[in-house]
This record gives C-alpha cells, structure tokens and sequence, in this order.
C-alpha cells in the first residue's frame, strides 16, 4: 500500500484522485486543496485540475481564489459545462439564486444533456416560485440520468413540498434502488475486493460508503408513506419508531431527526 501511494503521489493524475476522494467530505476541503495544488504545479494545462480545485477551494470557504480557479478552467476549456455547474452550485450556497440560474443555463447552453445541471437550476427555479419551469427541468434531468439516485431525491423534495405525496413516494424508492444497484454494480466488477481470496458478493464498498444516504432515503420513503395515510414501515434494526418532521426530506433535516430519536 505504502508503495502504491508513493507512486499515486508522483503523478499528477493519482494526486488528483486523492484529491477527489477528500472532496466527498468537507471536513477534508483544505486536504483536498494541497492535492490539486500539487496537480497544479505538474500540469498547469489540464482544465479538471483548476475545476476541482475550486470546488475545494469553495467548500474551504475561499470563494474569491474558487471563482478564479474556475475561470481559467472555463478559459483552458471553453465547451466543458463542469465549471459553470460548480459556479452554480456555489451561488446556490450562499443564496444567490439569481447567479445560480445564470450559471446552470450556460452549462445547459454547453452540453443541453447535462442531467445535473438541469437537476440544479430546477432547485434554483422552484427557489423563485417558477414551479412549472422547475418541475420541466426535474423532468429533464430524470430522463437524462435515469440511473442517478440524486436527480430522483432531488424531485421527490420537490413532490413533496407540492403536497403530492404518491409521487414523492415513487421518486424516493427510485432514488434507493438506483443507490442499491450502483452498489452491487461496483461490487460485481470487483469494487477493488475481487483479488482478496475472501471476497465474496456481499462485499460491496460503494454500497458501505453510501449507506448512511440509503438510509437517508429509506426514512424519507416512510415518511411519505405517514403524510399520504399509508402505514409507515418499521425501518430494520430499531426498536421504535423514528420521529422525522414533515417539512423536507433535506439530508440535514432527516440526520438531526435521527439523532434525536437517538438520544430519547
């Protein structure tokens, strides 16, 4: 292992892999930060490098360093749509909604099939009260990326603020089982397990790394089941039942109900 990280660390490439596996928690923003720094310094040409790095760069909380990143990305490759998804994305954490949807528009301008991008500016529309536009990019993004859990959690949200509970319900359990089914593709291509001699096809690492989000959505699904009048199923391996409330689905608003119930 140790050889193997010394030899990911002398290639920009591998320094930008580890890069991305601290992006997928914001704790490590500033880890992720110093690899495309390192990336960076071996290949300044490289478009991604810059992207990623702003993303980084703006979950650290450096917006200003994040939007030059992304400039010179969007300068390196003109017709990337990456870019301007993550501009977007910020704009939308910092409540300019009005920026996000410019920014989602000329990454749908760049690649009109970017089922994310259209996912994203349907949160920004429906954030403005453009309902009906907002649900034609839900729609837009779901037939896009069929397979994408995020785009079916993101319009069961918004199912459900509509009050439209069937639907929610629909969008949610789509939303587990393309999750399940990510899973269990990765385990039978080996999900890095396969050369173990103890490997069997339970092991399945991108299932572990996601359970929390499976779970997530799985307490969502209940939840809609309660507000449509159908009884709620017990979620496996808890005594009682979980309390969530029925505002949102967000993953924030359904983790604080958990550790309530937790701590009762």
């Amino acid at each position: 292992m140790g050889v193997l990280l010394v030899k990911l660390w002398d290639t920009s490439e591998g320094i930008a892999e580890l890069g991305k596996l601290y992006l997928h928690n914001d704790v490590f923003a500033t880890e992720a930060v110093a690899c495309f720094d390192r990336a960076i310094a071996m290949r300044g040409d490289n478009p991604k490098y810059y992207n990623l790095r702003g993303v980084a760069l703006s979950r650290a909380g450096e917006r200003a360093r994040a939007a030059a990143d992304w400039e010179t990305s969007e300068r390196l490759a003109p017709h990337d749509p990456e870019p301007y998804v993550h501009r977007g994305v910020d704009a939308l954490a910092r409540g300019d909604t009005s920026d996000a949807i410019r920014s989602f528009e000329l990454a749908i301008e760049k690649d009109p099939k970017h089922a994310r991008a259209h996912g994203y500016l349907a949160i920004a529309l429906e954030r403005l009260g453009d309902v009906p536009r907002a649900f034609e990019h839900y729609d837009r993004s779901t037939k896009l990326a069929p397979d994408d859990p995020k785009v079916f959690c993101d319009r069961s949200d918004a199912h459900f603020r509509r009050g439209d509970y069937a639907a929610a319900l629909k969008d949610a359990e789509r939303a587990v089982r393309n999750e399940n089914h990510r899973g269990s593709a990765y385990a039978a291509r080996g999900g890095g397990a396969r050369a173990s001699k103890n490997w069997k096809p339970s092991m399945r690492p991108l299932q572990r790394r996601s359970s929390n989000t499976v779970r997530y959505w799985k307490r969502t699904a209940a939840l809609t089941r309660r507000s449509n009048g159908i009884a709620p199923r017990s979620p496996r391996g808890t005594r009682r039942p979980v309390s969530l409330p029925a505002d949102c689905f967000s993953t924030a608003t359904i983790t604080q109900a958990l550790a309530s119930s937790r701590q009762r």
